[in-house]
């Protein structure tokens, strides 16, 4: 009985060895296709025990919405990734399986683009209108060549860097498909309206506290001695740098402080100065400093720490012509920081003449004119002619001018709304719950 049994499970044993015997090998284990396209996977089996024979192949696509299998014949339906498997059943029962990796390819028919010709400064990298067709295509890559180097290079990672100025012929290529390529021309401008400086005013630190700004300030001889910090809290509004170039005529004015800093009277702080130096050879009608609360050494914003923000002119056009102080002022901020970005609003040309005219020789001969109007308002935002400067560490400077003739010039942070809308998230109280009356 015992030796039965042993001879039972040898027996089993040897089954499961021929099972697991031969070997399916298909080629190829990777397949690309097209889609619309087909190619054929070929199988093989081999080293099979004697007496064993192939019976049939049966195949499997794992995702038929991106490709079928037909007798080894695979289909690209769409683009995407799936496994076919191939199975090799055998005459003793057992089977064999293999896999094929198949990935349906999408092709470049084409490419757009809405301009061929781009115009950009010295010094700033860019990335031109394309458009790789179809949208769903695999390989949306694009390859660029300049037709000189000294004016526009390609960078190590593929980007387009503009070197100095001039004009050349940029193409772009598709990756998969060279022949379809569109050709730019590219003007490349001086650098205009950036500078790697910190842009300060009379030395001062940005994140100065206002007893530090006064002390620099009558040390400088900007302040007279005897002038006092007539710093005081606002909960009416603060000044901005607008979060984008063509946003001037909508924020460079005194804007409310959002909740809860409006009710709480922390935030902003307003220090009214009176200079005993002119600025830029003229006297201002209004001085400000203005000042965000600053952090404390925890990280959390402190009503009683003010730290400056921006220094803020405003000169009234009462005694000398607004376009004079402007050209003048833009003169010698180009002296000390360089070229500044010019933008002119539409109507100031269309409907103040006499002003554009006294502006356009001297200064705004290469502006960018810009026109606002915001959904849901009937008066327009404002019309004004703009110069603005770009510095290191979140600075920069403001020039602008409007149709009364008023100037103005800011010196401060450009990222003053975000610490505004940091602060407004810190100083969030939270209101109480209201509790049941326990019946105390």
């Amino acid at each position: 009985m015992l030796v039965i049994l042993l001879t039972g499970i040898w027996c089993a044993s040897l089954a499961e060895e021929a099972q697991a015997s031969g070997v399916l090998q298909i080629t190829p284990a990777e397949l690309s296709v097209e889609k619309g396209q087909g190619k054929k996977i070929t199988p093989k089996v081999s080293e099979l025990p004697k007496g064993v024979r192939l019976r049939q192949y049966t195949w499997n696509s794992a995702d038929e919405s991106i490709a079928t299998c037909k007798d080894g014949g695979v289909r690209g339906i769409a683009g995407g990734q799936t496994t076919v498997t191939c199975t090799a059943e055998l005459s003793d029962g057992s089977r064999l399986t293999a896999a094929c990796t198949v990935t349906v390819m999408i092709p470049v028919t084409g490419v757009h683009t809405d301009t061929k010709t781009i115009k950009v400064m010295a010094g700033e990298s860019f990335v031109p209108p394309i458009q790789v067709l179809p949208e769903d295509a695999t390989n949306k890559q694009v390859v660029y060549s300049s037709s000189d180097e000294a004016i526009v290079r390609i960078g190590e990672n593929g980007e387009v860097l503009a070197i100095a100025e001039g004009e050349t012929t940029l193409t772009a290529a598709s990756q998969e498909n060279p022949a379809k390529q569109i050709k730019y021309t590219v003007t490349v401008t001086k650098l205009v309206g950036k500078t790697e400086k910190t842009l300060k005013f009379q030395g001062l630190e940005w994140e100065s506290d206002s007893e530090t700004c006064f002390r620099k300030l009558k040390e400088s001889g900007f302040l007279a001695e005897e002038a006092t910090d007539r710093t005081r809290g606002t909960s009416e509004g603060i000044w901005h740098w607008p979060e984008q170039d063509l946003q001037f005529s909508r924020n460079s004015a005194w804007r409310s402080l959002p909740e809860p800093l409006a009710n709480s009277g922390q935030g902003g702080g307003i220090a009214t100065i009176a200079p005993r130096k002119t600025v830029g050879g003229f006297i201002p009608h209004s001085s400000s400093l203005l000042f965000l609360n600053g952090k404390n050494t925890e990280g959390q914003y402190d009503p009683a720490i003010m730290r400056l923000t921006g220094v803020y002119f405003n000169f009234n056009n009462k005694y000398e012509k607004g376009t004079t102080i402007f050209c003048e002022l833009l003169k010698k901020l180009e002296e000390q920081y360089g070229d500044f970005k010019r933008y002119l609003h539409a109507d100031l040309s269309r409907y103040y003449p006499d002003i554009y005219a006294a502006l356009a020789p001297a200064a705004m001969e290469d502006a960018q004119t810009f026109q606002f109007e915001e959904e849901g308002l009937t008066e327009r935002l404002g019309e004004y002619a703009i110069c603005v400067m770009y510095g290191a560490d979140h600075t920069g400077i403001m020039l602008n001018m409007d149709i009364t003739g008023n100037v103005t010039l800011f010196y401060g942070r450009t990222d003053a709304m975000e610490m505004i809308r940091d602060m407004q998230a810190q100083m969030t109280v939270a209101q109480p719950e209201n509790l049941e009356d326990a019946g105390v």
